[in-house]
């Protein structure tokens, strides 16, 4: 059974306990399917990603049924007889009910350079957060997904998964929106950034801040590098 979030976020904890680790978190309006129950919770699976995760079994009874007609958003508050509250970049609203709800949407297709403007705006300076993806935490897996949500274009949640993506792209090729893509010393893929500039990614690292990188990878300053580079990976030519 399909559901629309009617919260502004939610949790999505590994286990069913408020104990448990928060994995991903669901935006208000992406839908989610329930595939079973425990106790007072709900393991259920994302619908744009296949995420799945336990989502509290009262938030899933206060979640429509309804379809709704997904489009990017940027933080805006959302507006009902009883409640006012903040919807954070990448959400889905419903464009077909415009009495319960007032907004704009843009006719013009977002640009890669507007869309990178538009995660520096909202983003910069949000603080780290595992599993992460409003502008109250994110981590660096759930940025890179909400850019190219802005792009149009819906990719995996993990980092190790975004890497499966696209088709790589040499060094010398980098254009801005290229997802680039690290390694740790066992040569496991553990996070993923922006390209920014020409020589700046954007990436959730402690906060989310723009840093210097070179083919050795992310550094502070000459011979002091905070994350191994792996490669490239180019999506957007893939919608």
């Amino acid at each position: 059974m399909s559901h629309q979030l009617s919260l502004n976020s939610a949790a999505i904890r590994s286990e069913p306990s408020h104990r448990s680790e928060m994995v991903n978190q669901l935006l208000f309006g992406e839908s989610f399917t329930v595939l079973e129950e425990s106790g007072s919770w709900s393991k259920i699976r994302s619908n744009h990603d296949a995420y799945t995760g336990w989502m509290e079994t009262t938030i899933v009874q206060s979640s429509p049924q309804e379809s709704y007609i997904q489009d990017r958003i940027l933080t805006t508050t959302f507006y009902s007889d009883r409640l006012n509250t903040l919807l954070s970049p990448g959400s889905f609203i419903d464009k077909n009910d415009p009495e319960s709800l007032s907004c704009h949407f843009p006719n013009s297709e977002i640009t890669i350079s507007e869309a990178l403007n538009l995660i520096s705006k909202n983003f910069l300076n949000v603080p780290y957060l595992w599993g992460g993806r409003t502008v109250f935490g994110v981590d660096c897996s759930g940025l890179s997904q909400l850019f190219l949500r802005f792009c149009g274009l819906h990719i995996m949640r993990d980092a190790s998964e975004q890497s499966d993506m696209g088709f790589t792209i040499p060094f010398e090729e980098l254009k801005l929106g290229d997802l680039l893509f690290f390694h740790n010393d066992k040569y496991k893929i553990v996070h993923v950034a922006i390209v920014f500039s020409a020589t700046q990614l954007i990436h959730a690292s402690g906060k989310v801040h723009l840093a210097n990188f070179d083919q050795k990878g992310i550094y502070i300053h000459s011979n002091s590098y905070t994350h191994n580079f792996a490669f490239a990976k180019r999506l957007l030519n893939t919608i």
